[in-house]
Parts: C-alpha cells; sequence; structure tokens
C-alpha cells in the first residue's frame, strides 16, 4: 500500500484491507500505520547495509595481500560490481519500497529523515572501509578515503533510484560493472590503473 499510495494517502483501513486482517491483529504488532512504515523501511536498509558489509568483508579477506602488492587483474574489480549487482538486484525486486525509501523517506519528518541520513552514513562507513583497504595494498592513491566514498555512496543511491524505477531492466550486471568501472579508476594510483585499464 505504501508503494501504490504513498505514505501519507495510505491508511490503516487501507493495510488491514490489503493484508486480509483484523484491526486487533494489527495492533496486537504495531501502535500506528507509522510503527509499520518505518518496520518495511526497517527491513530494506538491514538487508542492503548487511549484503555490503558482508561482502565488504569478503572482498578484504579474498584479496587482502602484503602492502603494494595490490591485485594486478581485473578481478577486484569484479569482485565489487558483483556485489553492486547483488544490491541492484534486490532493489529491483523489492522496487516499491525501494521507490518510497528512495522517494519519500527524507521530507516526511525530521526523525525520518535522520533515518535516512543514518542509512547514508553506513553505506559510507562499508564504501569507507573499502576505501581504505585500497589505499592499504596501494591500489588506490592518497585522498580523503571519507570524502571518496561519500560521493560513491551518493552516486550509488541515485543508481539505486532508477533501479526501482525500472531503469536497466535486463542489464543490472554491466550497469554495475560500469560504475564500479568509473568510480574505481577514478581513484587508482596511476600504475594500478594503467594494469587494470589494459586488463579491460
Amino acid at each position: 500500500m505504501f508503494p501504490r499510495m504513498g505514505y501519507h494517502a495510505a491508511t490503516v483501513d487501507d493495510i488491514l484491507k490489503e493484508a486480509g486482517v483484523a484491526r486487533s491483529t494489527f495492533y496486537t504488532y504495531f501502535a500506528n500505520k507509522r510503527e509499520i512504515y518505518t518496520e518495511t523501511v526497517r527491513v530494506t536498509i538491514d538487508w542492503v547495509v548487511e549484503a555490503l558489509t558482508l561482502g565488504v568483508d569478503s572482498i578484504i579477506a579474498r584479496f587482502d595481500v602484503p602492502e603494494g602488492a595490490w591485485p594486478q587483474d581485473v578481478e577486484l574489480e569484479n569482485a565489487i560490481a558483483a556485489l553492486m549487482s547483488e544490491v541492484y538486484k534486490y532493489l529491483a525486486e523489492n522496487a516499491g519500497m525501494a521507490q518510497i525509501f528512495l522517494n519519500e523517506l527524507v521530507g516526511i519528518d525530521d526523525e525520518m529523515t535522520a533515518f535516512f541520513l543514518d542509512f547514508e552514513s553506513r553505506l559510507t562507513d562499508q564504501f569507507e572501509r573499502l576505501v581504505k583497504f585500497g589505499t592499504k595494498i596501494g591500489l588506490i592513491r592518497q585522498l580523503d578515503e571519507r570524502s571518496a566514498a561519500e560521493f560513491i555512496v551518493c552516486g550509488l543511491i541515485h543508481l539505486g533510484w532508477k533501479v526501482s524505477a525500472g531503469q536497466h531492466a535486463g542489464e543490472i550486471e554491466d550497469v554495475s560493472k560500469r560504475f564500479v568501472a568509473l568510480h574505481l579508476r577514478g581513484l587508482l594510483n596511476r600504475a594500478a590503473f594503467d594494469v587494470l585499464t589494459r586488463a579491460g
């Protein structure tokens, strides 16, 4: 009901009718519409953050090498692109809630705006970990790692909005590869850039 009608227009009665449950059942679990909305958004947020956290953990474990011995092929880039594809496929499959989350959350009120900003910060934490890891293994040039992560997350959220709106259907893996190539290669040191560019 939230994706179909929007947060403000959807009522508890609409939700009860759609779910086919009694009012008493609803109020056993939720105090009001706001609580069920918050919970549905939280499910989306938690899935995305957990997927990214586990993915970043896996990438760091897989590609951790002695300082200066960074991977000399596109495997790291492909691993990050595969992680992005997983997230975007989830957003495409749950487009209704993703649209509500990306379109309506900011501006409902101060609490919901803070909720979104916290989500953005949690995403940025994970990408900062990736940028720091790339710097540690000599792949990424010296830069302000938090700022780099924030710019990546801005692009990630914008592309997520487009995917949830039905754009890039059937080409999520290709779009993810292009997204990662654009962002990662902009952060590389010159030697790593030359190697990855030659590799494709």
